[in-house]
């Protein structure tokens, strides 16, 4: 299941803080990446992601199943959702959950929710009902979204969101 991997990604919940971010990687609290991967990279996974938009936005980003995405549909789709999130609150520190299986649109709404800043929070729809409802309380997530709340439709205009999500950013809550 799609998830960040624990040597990027970790949060621990205390009284004081709903959401701690332990950096994990090299002593100054950086993270360890391939030589040139992150020059003038200010703001992470979205930096790196436009970038690669920006040098192949005709290339196959993504196949699932008979659909495929460019690089350029899916920064249009994630861009547009991104904006949808922020404009009902999603920003730095939030979380959103993608209660969805495996598939383009989870790709699409993970982009999209770091694209607006905030953190996801995967959630299998397969647990029981109780337990999504216990985790989607615990995270104090401010939207959950389903594959249905994801649009592929290419010709949908795309608008950037207003965020500038930064590196230091929560990303993933696990």
């Amino acid at each position: 299941y799609p998830a960040c991997h624990p040597a990027l990604c970790h949060s621990e919940r205390s009284e004081e803080s709903p959401v701690v971010r332990e950096p994990r990687g090299t002593p100054d609290g950086g993270f360890l990446a391939p030589l040139g991967m992150t020059d003038g990279m200010t703001g992470g996974l979205t930096d790196l992601f436009n970038a690669q938009v920006k040098r192949t936005p005709e290339a196959v980003a993504l196949t699932f199943g008979g659909t495929r995405l460019t690089y350029a549909g899916l920064d249009a789709a994630a861009s547009r959702l991104a904006r949808q999130l922020a404009d009902d609150g999603a920003g730095p520190e939030s979380i959103v959950a993608l209660c969805m299986d495996r598939s383009i649109e989870i790709v699409v709404a993970i982009i999209a929710a770091l694209k607006a800043g905030a953190a996801y929070l995967p959630l299998d729809p397969a647990y029981p009902p109780d337990r999504l409802a216990y985790m989607l309380a615990d995270s104090r997530a401010i939207k959950t979204l389903s594959a249905e709340d994801v649009d592929l439709t290419p010709d949908h205009p795309a608008t950037q969101p207003p965020s500038n999500p930064q590196g230091a950013n929560l990303a993933c809550l696990i």
